[in-house]
C-alpha cells in the first residue's frame, strides 16, 4: 500500500457523485412538474459520477421493483434522496476542509468510524478493524479492503466516531466488515444501498458492518439510501476526536 493511491478521492468520488449539484438550475414549481422523465434521468446520471444512463436506469428499475412503486416514483425518490444528502452535508461542512490533507490517526477503539468531508458531496466513511487499520470502500477504481490508517489522507476537521453500544457489539461490527465486506467492487448508487447486493460504497459498507454484525442501524434519517452524512448525524454515533 502506498500513500499515492490512498489520496485518491476516498469516496470523494462516492460523494462527488453529486458534484454537478453545484451547477443544477433550480426550476419553478410548475416547470419542475412538467420535466420529462428522460431529463430527470439525465440529471440523476450527471449527479452519479462514473455511472451511465443505462446504469442509472437499471438501478431505478431495481429500486421500483424492491419498493413496488412506479419507475417515475422511484426516480423522484432517488433525486430527492440524493439532493437531501448534499443539502444536509453542507450544513456540517467545515470550510477548512477545502484545503490541505492530514494522515488519518489511530482510533480510540476497534470499530470506531472515521468521517471526512469532501469539497463537494456527502463525505466519506470507513470503519476501524483495529485501532491502526481501516476497512473501507475507497472509490470506483478499487475494491473494498483494509488499509493502515497512515496510508489514508483526510481533510482537516475530519471526525472519529464511536457507536453508542458495548465494545463487544462494536467488535462484532468490525469483524464482520473484515470477514465479509472486503474485495467487493464499488457501488456507484447511494440512493438504494441498504442491502448487500455484491458491490459496496463507503457508507453501505459501514452500515452493513453494524447492521449485520451487531444489529444496529446507523442510518440517521431512515431513507432507502444511507450516506456518510447519515452515519455522522445518527443518534447512535458520537464524535470522540476531531482531526486537525
Amino acid at each position: 500500500m502506498n500513500s499515492q493511491w490512498r489520496s485518491k478521492t476516498i469516496c470523494a468520488l462516492a460523494s462527488v457523485l453529486t458534484a454537478a449539484l453545484a451547477v443544477l438550475i433550480v426550476l419553478p414549481a410548475d416547470a419542475e412538474n412538467v420535466r420529462s422523465q428522460d431529463s430527470k434521468i439525465a440529471e440523476l446520471t450527471t449527479m452519479t459520477l462514473g455511472a451511465t444512463e443505462d446504469d442509472v436506469r437499471q438501478a431505478l428499475n431495481e429500486y421500483a421493483i424492491d419498493e413496488e412503486i412506479t419507475a417515475e416514483e422511484a426516480l423522484d425518490a432517488a433525486l430527492a434522496e440524493q439532493s437531501e444528502a448534499i443539502r444536509h452535508s453542507g450544513q456540517y461542512r467545515d470550510r477548512s476542509s477545502e484545503s490541505g490533507k492530514v494522515k488519518l490517526p489511530t482510533s480510540y477503539h476497534k470499530s470506531d468510524i472515521y468521517f471526512t468531508q469532501t469539497a463537494i458531496g456527502a463525505g466519506h466513511v470507513g470503519i476501524y478493524g483495529d485501532t491502526y487499520w481501516v476497512v473501507e470502500a475507497s472509490g470506483p477504481e478499487w475494491k473494498s479492503d483494509w488499509y493502515y490508517n497512515t496510508t489514508i489522507n483526510v481533510m482537516p476537521g475530519a471526525n472519529l466516531l464511536e457507536v453508542n453500544t458495548t465494545q463487544g457489539k462494536r467488535d462484532k461490527a468490525a469483524d464482520y466488515a473484515y470477514k465479509n465486506l472486503r474485495h467487493r467492487p464499488y457501488n456507484l448508487i447511494f440512493w438504494n444501498n441498504k442491502k448487500d447486493n455484491g458491490s459496496l460504497n463507503c457508507s453501505q459498507l459501514v452500515w452493513l458492518a453494524y447492521s449485520k454484525g451487531a444489529g444496529i442501524d446507523l442510518d440517521g434519517n431512515g431513507g432507502k439510501g444511507v450516506y456518510p452524512i447519515d452515519i455522522f448525524t445518527s443518534s447512535k454515533t458520537r464524535v470522540n476526536w476531531v482531526v486537525r
